[in-house]
């Protein structure tokens, strides 16, 4: 699919099979996969945007480690406006040189693995 504007051919992206209820763009490391949340869990190589709902209390979401996911994305986003707050953690690696990263009501992140850590891009 050619990026509108002027690019070369190497900044244009490829639609590639992948699993159920999946897409995979070549060189994007973002599932498609949505789900919601509103308790505390894990965070899976399944996932690709996460909704979670901290109105009942606080919510941690534990990322898989970064550690061998170089080029992996997950969006998480914090729907409540009162409450508790989504929390994000990791597996292994830091999240933005921290052991957890906490988003303010209603804010999102888009994590991305250098392959040791977790940065919000």
């Amino acid at each position: 699919i050619p990026l509108p504007g002027p690019h070369t051919a190497a900044e244009s992206l490829s639609v590639v099979p992948a699993s159920d209820a999946v897409f995979a763009v070549a060189g994007a490391g973002m599932p498609a996969a949505t789900r919601s949340v509103a308790v505390t869990g894990a965070i899976t190589d399944a996932d690709g945007v996460i909704f979670s709902d901290a109105t009942a209390g606080d919510v941690t979401l534990t990322l898989p480690t970064a550690v061998g996911r170089a080029g992996r994305t997950f969006l998480i986003k914090g729907t409540n406006t009162v409450g508790g707050h989504t929390i994000l953690a990791s597996a292994g690696g830091t999240i933005e040189g921290a052991a957890t990263y906490t988003l303010a009501y209603r804010e999102s992140a888009l994590v991305h693995s250098d392959g040791t850590n977790w940065w919000l891009v």
